[in-house]
């Protein structure tokens, strides 16, 4: 649409909107309606509701997951209060390497549960809308404080939804410009990213760090952002603060400052604060992000040769992970590092050697845009179809092997469960 936009506005000798309709988002429109007339401006405005309704749903249900699962069932209302990572959710017993064997976590998922195969069939035979209660002794108060959460999830995504409303209105009060806004996010957020990205691979990184590094770096980013701001013509004055504070070397002073910054004070802060556990210590934390009824070590337990990986107590060790997704861990930092050095470095460093371009280089140039955005477009959308055909056949697969596998007096029960 930009490049559309500059080729219309040279054709007429004149640019088709002023800077103002510009910074508003008008240029998609004008360019579908100058190409293709009303249904131009038609088509724009539904891929533009497209847009808005996919990200903001997006968005709220990542904050409702967020306030569900990482603020309530930790902090507010847990299933079980366990603080340490090798006590079992559901039965409160021990569990892993350091565990007693006199009193050891015994507990299985869900799948290979036959109390739960009960209840499911119970309940997908009943036809009312209040369900059974869960019989399983294992599974059962946990499948009903799950379903409680997952209506105390629909009720904050109703929530947070209409709270964008007056969100919404407010910024079209204030008159904020879109882009803008989105600049400065990158000033406020910026500095929790390379934390974060630490917080997956980085077993020194500590929560003071973490806490330091987001905050210092947010602060010093809005420093610079402000004082470049600053010494531009009128400063920040009201009547030239939006067009000061939106420049783009200003934008980009504080953009950087608050990323490198926030990484700076992380490590710095990691490394004077008290080191965190063990190694295998944070490996036992990582597995408590996991769901007792379907367990990742289940899922996984061909790939990791586990031969009861529907026990919760049979965790797989650190070293067997590692060394089994080793390979697949180095093609992804591979890729992401040639990824980054393509887009940060060498397509930067080609656009600032080139002057005024010919025609034929030019349309090159222009092709290679069309040829790279028809392969993202053919990608986006026949990769995760063909992900979704592979998931859904192995679950088809996965399920007629669980009823094969499944003992006679449950196939047989299944089909008259009114003793239930």
């Amino acid at each position: 649409m930009g490049l559309g936009y500059l080729a219309l506005s040279a054709s007429r000798g004149t640019p088709l909107l002023q800077a103002a309709d510009q910074d508003a988002g008008l240029v998609p429109a004008i360019v579908a309606q100058t190409l293709l007339g009303i249904q131009g401006a038609y088509l724009v405005l539904v891929v533009v509701i497209l847009a808005v309704v996919s990200t903001a749903s997006s968005e709220v249900m990542a904050v409702t997951s967020i306030i569900v699962h990482d603020l309530y069932q930790i902090y507010v209302k847990p299933f079980r209060a366990v603080t340490d990572p090798n006590s079992c959710v559901l039965c409160g017993r021990a569990r892993g390497r350091m565990a007693n064997p006199i009193d050891k976590c015994e507990c299985q998922s869900k799948t290979s549960c036959k109390e739960c195969f009960f209840d499911d069939a119970v309940r997908a035979e009943t036809k009312t809308a209040i369900q059974a209660h869960f019989s399983c002794k294992t599974h059962g108060s946990y499948r009903e404080y799950m379903e409680y959460c997952n209506r105390l999830k629909n009720w904050s995504l109703i929530i947070c939804s209409f709270a964008l409303i007056p969100l919404t209105i407010i910024l079209d009060i204030l008159g904020i410009k879109l882009g803008w806004l989105y600049l400065v996010m990158g000033v406020l957020v910026g500095s929790a990213v390379i934390p974060l990205s630490l917080s997956m691979f980085w077993t020194r990184l500590t929560s003071e760090g973490m806490i330091a590094g987001a905050v210092g770096g947010c602060i010093a980013g809005l420093a610079t952002w402000l004082g470049l701001a600053s010494r531009l013509p009128n400063g920040l004055g009201a009547g030239s603060f939006y067009q000061n504070t939106g420049d783009d070397y200003t934008m980009l002073g504080g953009n950087l400052v608050s990323i490198f910054a926030g990484g700076f004070i992380c490590v710095t802060v990691s490394y004077c604060t008290k080191p965190p556990l063990e190694i295998h210590d944070i490996w036992d934390y990582t597995y408590d992000i996991d769901n007792p009824l379907h367990p990742w070590a289940e899922t996984y337990q061909q790939d990791l040769g586990l031969a009861e990986g529907n026990k919760l107590d049979n965790r797989p060790t650190f070293l067997s992970v590692y060394s089994k997704f080793k390979s697949s861990a180095w093609a992804a930092i591979g890729a992401s590092l040639l990824l980054t050095f393509i887009l940060v470095v060498v397509w930067p460093a080609a656009m600032t050697t080139a002057q005024v371009f010919s025609l034929n280089v030019f349309s090159g140039w222009i092709a290679m845009m069309i040829t790279w955005v028809t392969l993202a477009v053919l990608f986006i959308t026949v990769a995760p179809a063909m992900e979704e055909i592979r998931a859904a056949f192995q679950a088809y697969k996965a399920t007629h092997a669980e009823v094969a596998q499944a003992p006679a007096s449950l196939t047989n029960g299944a089909a008259s469960t009114e003793k239930f």
